[in-house]
């Protein structure tokens, strides 16, 4: 399978974190998966992240269509906007589906496109998200991976299922239904979002995953052992993940996209050291900057009291 890393940014362009992107096609005919990583003003906190995967709905007319309409015009109208994140991201998700349903609208043959979406969105160390559809949004700390967006397919429904001893774990995982979408962007009402108003927390050292479902060929704990290494920069680590998945050469492999976003592991001087001053504690000047220090006006008042002392017992 080869490898392509698209839309790589310019020089004058670099992105606000390391991070790297790579998509593979797979057993499929085409690239129906779109990505875009770009960076963008994030006011007070500094730039920004924004990075997006659209995965066009195998099986439907012009997937790839669906996925790069909707991904160039969720970016465009994210920069353009002004707000909050979930704002923003709610706007741009609106944009996007509008554009889609006009796209449709002048063009009958088009009818019944549609497209998966995941949208990380990075403010210094606060982490907003949307997404509709099964595409995945992981994040790795302390050893441990957790799926931080909702999977819109049937597989959590069957996973239920099993839990209740209503299907067996078997019938679970081969069941061709397994896959269907329970909610996607197409010229239809969206029926589940999920785009939380409250940010997640990143902290130093958390490694974030962006992928479309083509990733599942992998199971956790292969995608966790290639993961779980922070000595290596985000590309190197693609690189072995792709590596992996071409050597697994699954017959039904899918398009795969995949975005890696590593948070620095270490905070600079300035931001790691606080030192924190009472309210009510007295301000002092340091010495050479041509106030007096608390110390210097004491001993100037008790100087002063004891000549005035020496005068009084003199008259």
């Amino acid at each position: 399978m080869a490898v392509t890393a698209p839309d790589a940014p310019s020089p004058n362009q670099s992105l606000p974190l390391p991070c790297a992107s790579a998509q593979v096609t797979g057993q499929r005919q085409r690239q129906e998966d779109t990505l875009r990583l770009t960076r963008f003003d994030g006011g007070p906190a500094g730039p920004g992240l924004l990075a997006v995967i659209c995965d066009g709905m195998g099986g439907h007319v012009h997937g790839d269509m669906a996925s790069a309409l909707v991904a160039e015009r969720f970016v465009a109208s994210f920069l353009a906007m002004d707000g909050s994140a979930p704002d923003r991201l709610r706007g741009a998700l609106s944009a996007s589906h509008d554009a889609l349903i006009e796209a449709t609208t002048r063009d009958p043959q088009l009818d019944g496109m549609g497209t998966t979406l995941v949208a990380a969105c990075i403010v210094g160390d606060q982490l907003y998200r949307i997404s509709v559809g099964d595409s995945q949004l992981w994040r790795l700390r302390d050893h441990q991976m957790e799926r931080l967006n909702d999977d819109h397919s049937m597989a959590p429904v069957f996973d239920s299922m099993v839990e209740m001893g209503e299907l067996t774990p078997v019938a679970a995982r081969e069941d061709g239904k397994r896959h269907a979408l329970r909610s996607a962007i197409t010229r239809k009402p969206i029926h589940k979002i999920d785009g939380p108003a409250t940010p997640d927390r990143l902290l130093p050292g958390d490694c974030l995953l962006v992928a479309s479902d083509g990733l599942d060929s992998l199971d956790r704990d292969s995608l966790l052992g290639i993961l779980d290494d922070d000595t290596e920069s985000p590309q190197h680590t693609l690189d072995r993940l792709f590596t992996h998945l071409g050597e697994l050469n699954a017959p039904q492999q899918d398009n795969t996209s995949v975005i890696l976003i590593s948070m620095p592991a270490t905070t600079s001087a300035a931001d790691s050291v606080r030192v924190d001053t009472p309210a009510n504690a007295p301000a002092v000047n340091a010495p050479g900057t041509g106030f007096p220090t608390v110390n210097s006006v004491l001993a100037g008042a008790l100087a002063l009291v004891l000549i005035l002392v020496f005068l009084w017992i003199l008259l």
